[in-house]
């Protein structure tokens, strides 16, 4: 059972994390074969002056 974790800048809609879950889902399934449930998916929220790119944070 494959589970994969996005990390993301805190703030995006529930509505963009659907679509992202959903994009990623559909591509699991027709690369393996599984079916949805069989796919996890865990969203991590990350602050924006905790994630840097470079040495500059975002925010």
């Amino acid at each position: 059972m494959p589970m994969i974790t996005v990390r993301i800048l805190e703030g995006h809609s529930q509505e963009t994390k659907q679509k992202i879950a959903t994009g990623f889902t559909k591509t699991v399934m027709e690369a393996t074969g599984l079916q949805r449930e069989d796919i996890w998916i865990i969203f991590e929220d990350v602050s924006h002056k905790d994630w840097f790119t470079g040495d500059k944070d975002c925010s």
